[in-house]
């Protein structure tokens, strides 16, 4: 049985766990980090300038969707594939679809914020690889908000045959967590982190294809 029948997810966007964790990982770092760095690359900003080692505010892409992320989505693909099916309230489609909108209002909402608080300005909210992130994110929301519990009542269940895929889990939240933990203190501490920690970078105000840096 797929995983995605397994948890009563939505359509296509839960296939992500249906086809091993290596695809699950691979999906989940293409869709986060890959077009959002390949959109950034074609806006005209160069390779080596995308690539987070190379700016000093960017644990949360760094280590959290560079590596704790997909690590994240993969070893929850291992942990439900061993699962029985599942029923609750977490397997119908009303609460399916409710976690899909409400990340796509918690997205949105974190770049009305950003917007008022002098982040980013419009004409970068509205360039490629920012609208993508915006977009992205609310998916991701959904692949970790929809396997959460299904997650935990496996997890529980299945100790002695994937305990380390449990581990993995656990690992994936606690590192996701903390890279994105840093780069706040980071964004608090030095102001030049206000525009170098999320992934769209900066943007000359109004163009986004001249680069600063």
């Amino acid at each position: 049985m797929l995983v995605s029948n397994k948890i009563g997810g939505l359509p296509l966007i839960s296939s992500i766990f249906d086809h091993g964790p290596s695809a699950a990982y691979g999906i989940a770092f293409i869709a986060g980090f890959g077009i959002v760095c390949m959109l950034m690359v074609l806006e005209g900003l160069s390779f080596r300038g995308v690539m987070p080692w190379n700016r000093p505010f960017y644990w949360a892409a760094l280590w959290g969707d560079f590596v704790f992320l997909p690590l994240w989505v993969g070893m929850v693909t291992v942990v439900l594939e061993r699962a029985a099916p599942m029923n609750g309230f977490y397997t119908s489609p009303w609460w399916h679809a409710s976690l899909l909108i409400g990340g796509f209002i918690v997205s949105v909402s974190i770049e009305v914020g950003a917007v008022k608080a002098g982040q980013y300005t419009m004409s970068q909210e509205f360039s490629p690889s920012k609208l993508w992130h915006t977009f992205i994110f609310g998916i991701v929301f959904y692949w970790l908000a929809s396997s959460f519990i299904p997650v935990i009542l496996a997890s529980w269940s299945n100790l002695a045959s994937a305990g380390w895929a449990v581990g993995g889990v656990i690992v994936g939240v606690l590192g996701f967590l903390a890279a994105n933990s840093l780069d706040w203190r980071e964004l608090k501490k030095d102001p030049r982190a206000k525009t170098d920690t999320h992934l769209a970078g900066t943007y000359i105000p109004w163009d986004w294809h001249p680069r600063r840096y």
